[in-house]
């Protein structure tokens, strides 16, 4: 038992290493509140796996979650989720969807977003930096 559990370790340290994480902060945050001011993203090219935290993320999940990514190009990333349950003022709750563009290289962030059965426009840019 004591092997395996060194193997898996040996297994796992790699993808570890690989992964990347990023501490975007919006300078840009549009109207309505609807786009955090901090957004903590880790990115793993080797498995093609994605992980979000922010404060919406918070609310309902208490830690990162499982995202969409896509590679557009070598630094380029496009991570996408839906949020159901977020507290909002008016209905009490709703689904939040967000769209983030994430260019490692030039170490900015663009994301937009959609509060299901409202009609808006949630849009913010900002800056991330390469914090693992």
């Amino acid at each position: 038992m004591k092997r395996f559990w060194i193997g898996m370790a040996f297994a796992v340290l790699p993808l570890q290493v690989l992964a990347q994480t990023y501490e975007c902060t919006a300078v840009k945050q549009g109207s309505g509140g609807w786009v955090a001011d901090k957004v903590f993203v880790q990115i793993d090219k080797a498995t093609g796996k994605a992980s979000a935290y922010d404060t919406f993320i918070k609310q309902s999940h208490n830690g990162p979650i499982p995202v969409t990514m896509e590679q557009n190009s070598e630094t380029v990333f496009t991570l996408s989720w839906k949020l159901r349950n977020v507290e909002t003022q008016n209905e009490g709750r709703s689904v939040l969807s967000h769209s983030l563009l994430l260019d490692t290289a030039a170490q900015s962030f663009a994301i937009k977003g959609r509060l299901h059965g409202y009609d808006n426009v949630i849009r913010g840019s900002g800056t991330c930096q390469q914090i693992k």
